[in-house]
């Protein structure tokens, strides 16, 4: 059992108020949200200084504490119990360094240590009150026994649901973080395309020229997977259609504008146009204007993907992305020639699509896909082959 700390020197490190935020006692199941930096710099402890970590702190109940910890991704070696040698005291483990919110470095001058010591408690006493220093409600527990080693929790690499092994991400978020370590300052993974949401896909993306197929997947997705059909385009129409005609908008509370606008387009062929300017001059004054008008934590299927930020933006919010190809006849052959216009050729040439169908054949084609992606993304496994 390790006692001699000479190759992987011991920390030992408090929680309340050094790990976790804390503002007094109100529970042992109740641990406060963790200090910006603190997972970064027990991570930094660990795997860039080569320390073992132990989290010293007052609480008895270890599992709480292992919950917490793990739940915000913080590693540790040991809790409270780093293992020393016979002739040591088991209550003070041999330390390199002790951090804690309530230590005070001793530096040859007990004067020094006094004034300290009545700055700090005018400080706790204004912060958290009585209960900080009296522990009121803290019924004392038996110590867990001793020379007990856990194994500390260090996250592992995985892999995305869509096969990628995941990354690991992040910023200094910590002061003073050199920058060369500044991949490893906090402790998260993320897929390279799906980002932190690679645990399964939190929706569907479709994209395709008119006439390819997307409403009509979206509908048989929506049958089998229960996810409500989204459209970007559905807040466009309705600002279009709040501007361009204020008081049908004000006066007609039950008029459903989608459907409106949809037959509007059908008459007049210039309502596409306008719908088109409109939303360019929106995405000019914010790029996201309009992906942001769709709560993408919820679970859904967006039948409209038609810009790159829009792909982007889903993708990187674990949205699986399909895009349906057609030839240009059998569109032209359907009632949809070529439309020569952003909307329909910006994500022409892009790579990277989690599903492509190829949907020359019709109803089929698209029976087929939508069962096989229903069925993939129901076991949250492997994209079976479209």
């Amino acid at each position: 059992m390790m006692s001699d700390y000479r190759e992987k020197p011991l920390i030992c490190v408090d929680l309340d108020g050094t790990l976790a935020q804390y503002d007094g006692w109100k529970g042992e199941n109740n641990i406060g949200a963790p200090i910006p930096g603190a997972a970064g710099a027990m991570l930094y402890f660990r795997y860039k200084k080569g320390f073992t970590v132990c989290v010293f702190t007052t609480r008895g109940n270890k599992e709480v504490v292992v919950s917490w910890l793990n739940k915000h991704n913080i590693v540790y070696d040991y809790i409270n119990d780093a293992p020393v040698a016979e002739h040591q005291n088991p209550g003070k483990p041999p330390a390199k360094y002790f951090i804690d919110d309530r230590a005070i470095r001793f530096e040859g001058s007990w004067t020094r240590v006094l004034r300290q010591i009545e700055e700090l408690d005018e400080i706790e006493m204004t912060r958290n009150g009585a209960a900080y220093h009296q522990g009121i409600g803290v019924t004392p527990v038996n110590p867990s026994p001793q020379f007990e080693q856990r194994v500390g929790y260090a996250p592992e690499p995985v892999k995305c649901w869509c096969g990628k092994y995941l990354i690991t991400c992040g910023m200094p978020d910590f002061l003073g973080a050199p920058s060369e370590i500044s991949e490893v300052c906090t402790v998260h993974y993320e897929c390279p395309v799906h980002g932190q949401f690679y645990e399964k896909p939190m929706g569907i993306g479709i994209s395709g020229k008119a006439g390819s197929g997307k409403d009509t997947l979206a509908v048989k997705l929506k049958e089998r997977l229960g996810w409500p059909v989204v459209h970007f385009a559905d807040e466009l129409k309705k600002e279009w259609f709040a501007v361009h005609f204020p008081d049908r908008y004000a006066t007609e509370p039950d008029l459903d504008i989608i459907a409106e606008v949809n037959r509007m387009k059908l008459e007049d062929p210039d309502v596409r146009q306008q719908l088109i300017g409109h939303g360019m001059w929106r995405r000019d004054q914010d790029p996201l204007y309009w992906v942001k008008k769709v709560d993408v934590s919820l679970p859904q299927i967006i039948a409209d993907t038609r810009f790159v930020n829009e792909a982007n933006f889903l993708q990187s919010h674990g949205f699986l992305l399909v895009r349906i190809e057609c030839m240009l006849g059998v569109l032209t052959a359907r009632g949809y020639p070529p439309l020569d216009d952003e909307s329909e050729d910006s994500l022409d040439n892009i790579e990277g699509w989690d599903v492509t169908i190829n949907n020359n054949a019709g109803m089929g084609t698209l029976e087929t896909a939508a069962n096989n992606l229903a069925s993939s993304i129901q076991m949250w496994g492997g994209l079976n082959k479209v």
